[in-house]
């Protein structure tokens, strides 16, 4: 019962280096995940001028790159190149998706983003395949507990902090001239993230921590 709610699961992310490191790119890869939900479509009308029309095609067609990338692109490409470089391949295409936004002058290089944006959830199932075989079948979910609290809490960070970048952007921090500062502060922190997978799952961490075999019968 001690390891029966949110709080008690996260312990088990002690016991596992990789596990930790992983849990903390989960963490950032969430709270990036609400940057474009939560500021978007101010975003997009006050830097582009666009209307009703332009943002929701923008997001259909967000919608549409997405679901293309989990359902069709990431099983061959985790075929081809494995699950560690397909979640570092999907961190540098988040990345650069979102500087991309940041930067983006004009709305037709924003919408050149938008398929390289949507590439970035090439880096989810991998790195959750990469997490489950770290613990044991009886573990399985406790680990999913542990993730959906890291979950809840990105979710409630996420929006303030964009919402609070982006006004200061178009505010007090006006004269900088990058109204794109809460894309660009996610890319940063993309970019954080691949930096800390690519340590944790590197191969000497691969060979300090083996996986985790099923008990014996």
């Amino acid at each position: 019962m001690r390891r029966a709610n949110p709080i008690g699961s996260v312990g088990l992310l002690r016991r596992h280096r990789e596990l930790m490191g992983l849990t903390a790119v989960n963490f950032i890869g969430n709270i990036v995940h609400e940057a474009y939900p939560t500021i978007f479509v101010l975003y997009a009308m006050y830097r582009y001028g666009w209307g009703d029309r332009a943002v929701g095609l923008t997001i259909a067609t967000v919608g549409v790159s997405s679901a293309i990338v989990g359902g069709v692109l990431v099983q061959p490409v985790v075929a081809r190149f494995g699950e560690r470089r397909t979640m570092l391949i999907g961190l540098v295409f988040g990345a650069t998706g979102f500087a991309i936004t940041g930067f983006a002058p004009t709305g037709l290089i924003f919408w050149l983003g938008v398929p390289i944006n949507a590439l970035w959830g090439l880096y989810g199932p991998p790195m959750q395949g990469l997490m489950t075989r770290r613990v044991a079948a009886t573990e399985q979910g406790q680990l999913q507990g542990a993730q959906s609290s890291v979950r809840g809490i990105a979710m409630m960070l996420g929006p303030g902090i964009f919402t609070g970048v982006f006004a200061a952007a178009i505010g007090g921090w006006r004269e900088w001239g990058l109204p794109g500062a809460p894309f660009i502060l996610a890319a940063i922190m993309l970019a954080s993230a691949m930096g800390v997978a690519w340590r944790v799952t590197g191969p000497g961490a691969a060979a300090g921590e083996a996986m985790v075999a099923e008990p014996a019968s």
